[in-house]
């Protein structure tokens, strides 16, 4: 009966232990299957500063044969740092271009983010480490930035693995995690600058605030002077080089700067700062909420110090951002910490408190999804996606109410955002271009006129367009050069019909189509000068067609 007992405990054991050891393994795929679908679609989430900027930089770089210096509009992108478009300018390469290749790397940054979670998590607290990962998954901000091909998701994944790294250094003493920590902020610094190195600073001035000690005894100072010569072994030469090879680099760091618009004004923005910054953990920003308070005040039980570490972390980190002109976005590091005390806050509070708290993330991602939904249900764009999205939402509300572990509704939640972000979003048909546009679109020179839409034309054309932008003479000048087709919205005919005759040129229209695009706010995708009675016959036909914004495009002739 003994031998039984411990060869059953045995066995426990060790099927535990399995679990845990491909646990990391199974959340990355995980993240990967949730962020991953239509990422390739031109239709899935996008953004002017991606299709504008993101997408096209590495086309230059490759259309030039330029690796080492960024390029856009054929002017050096100093700007922002490289690695992104290099790793985006070796997966056209490897994978060819497409939006695919372009936005794979956020997507692996999303699912990474999520294994620092976990591991962060099991580090510091032992234990949740898994629902602060489907956390991460869940919410909003890595839902939307983990499908584009952006610089923030990235910018997180490397801070997030800067401070995972050194705190296992913390703990153990040992100069390889800090190296490796280093290495990290290095990338991170490549990816935008000193932005991240911000971040681990804060981190770090949280831990002395929270009075966290180092678990090994003191390492000699030589690791901390190693990873710092590491770090700007890595992190300097690229900018070292641009200011030599470029005169302007000096400027456009200033220009940069400016843009930031740094001062006391900035206060009066302080609730939006904030919002913005929880309101990347949406529908858990209740939760976040409510976990930050709690570890602030000690509130958690066991680990308080560590607890009002990741807190303080939060509040240090934001403190900047007060002062300066910045997106939300930018915030993205603070998700990983947001989702870890959530996790801690969900496993450890009351259970009444608990099952509120899950009812009341349902129904805000269920009120954010359902009209979207309806949307696509009503004009027969999508069937099963909303269904699966709204049945999840749906599902895993009663599931809180029912005191469903916090693991479970997390999961239905992640899997209902995914549905929505991946599912429903790009079948609404925003960026969208028709399939019969000229072939010969990629051996021509393209332009669009005062508008970087059609947004996707670009990567339908594997090269970089060009914007017909400026004074009238500006233009006329351009379109001189230009040899190929010209993009214009239908708002803005006559404007170009104008300038190609002051200029010279001839216009000869080559097709018309219609396509929605969004203008800053999602919801914002019908053409500009829709009247509700557009609207009205839109929803009793069940067509679009009449709210899309037309765009006709003129084969050019000198």
């Amino acid at each position: 009966m003994g031998e039984r007992l411990q060869f059953g405990i045995v066995r426990r054991y060790a099927s535990y232990a399995a679990v845990q050891r491909f646990l990391p393994l199974l959340l990355f795929a995980c993240g990967f299957l949730l962020c991953a679908p239509s990422i390739w679609s031109e239709t899935s989430i996008t953004g002017q500063d991606e299709y504008w900027l993101s997408l096209r930089t590495p086309l230059e770089m490759l259309e030039r044969g330029e690796w080492w210096t960024p390029f856009l509009d054929g002017e050096p992108r100093l700007r922002k740092p490289p690695l992104l478009y290099w790793l985006m300018a070796t997966s056209y390469e490897v994978l060819g271009v497409d939006l695919f290749a372009a936005r794979i790397w956020s997507v692996l940054a999303a699912a990474g983010l999520a294994v620092i979670g976990y591991r962060l998590q099991t580090l510091l607290l032992g234990r949740g480490g898994a629902l602060a990962a489907l956390l991460i998954l869940g919410t909003i901000g890595v839902g939307i930035e983990g499908r584009r091909a952006m610089l923030d998701l990235p910018l997180a994944f490397f801070t997030g693995l800067t401070v995972l790294w050194t705190a296992r250094w913390a703990q153990g003493g040992r100069l390889g995690w800090l190296l490796a920590a280093a290495a990290a902020l290095a990338g991170g610094f490549l990816t935008k600058g000193p932005v991240p190195i911000w971040f681990a600073v804060a981190a770090g001035l949280a831990a002395l605030a929270a009075g966290l000690r180092r678990a090994a005894p003191l390492a000699p100072l030589w690791h901390v002077g190693a990873a710092v010569l590491l770090l700007l072994a890595l992190a300097l030469p690229w900018p070292i080089a641009m200011a030599v090879q470029w005169p302007q680099f000096f400027a456009t760091m200033e220009e940069q700067a400016r843009h930031r618009e740094l001062g006391l004004a900035q206060l009066a923005k302080a609730p939006k700062v904030i919002g913005g910054m929880v309101g990347l953990v949406f529908p858990w920003t209740l939760v976040a909420l409510a976990a930050l308070w709690a570890a602030l005040r000690g509130q958690l039980g066991d680990e308080a110090r560590r607890l009002r570490w990741l807190a303080l972390w939060c509040v240090i980190a934001v403190v900047p951002f007060l002062f300066l002109k910045a997106f939300e976005r930018y915030h993205l590091p603070l998700v990983l910490p947001m989702c870890m005390l959530a996790a801690t806050y969900l496993e450890r509070t009351r259970a009444s408190t608990r099952r509120w708290q899950m009812a009341t993330a349902a129904v805000l991602l269920g009120v954010l999804g359902l009209p979207f939904c309806l949307f696509a249900l009503w004009f027969g764009v999508a069937i099963v996606t909303p269904l699966v999205a709204l049945g999840l939402s749906v599902w895993a509300f009663f599931a809180a109410r029912a005191g469903a572990a916090p693991l479970g509704v997390a999961a239905r939640l992640a899997v209902a955002l995914a549905a929505l972000m991946g599912g429903v979003y790009p079948t609404l048909g925003i960026n969208a271009l028709p399939a019969d546009l000229p072939p010969d679109l990629s051996t021509r020179t393209v332009a669009t006129f005062q508008r970087t839409q059609p947004g996707m034309l670009s990567i339908r054309r594997q090269r970089s367009v060009i914007e017909v932008r400026g004074e009238p003479e500006v233009m006329a000048a351009q379109l001189r050069q230009l040899d190929g087709y010209l993009f214009v919205h239908e708002a803005d005919r006559a404007a170009a019909e104008a300038v190609a005759a002051a200029a010279g040129v001839t216009l000869q229209p080559r097709g018309r189509f219609g396509s929605f695009f969004s203008r800053k706010v999602w919801v914002r995708f019908a053409r500009e000068d829709a009247a509700w009675a557009d609207w009205r016959e839109a929803f009793v036909t069940r067509r679009l067609d009449g709210l899309q914004p037309k765009f006709i495009y003129y084969e050019i002739a000198p």
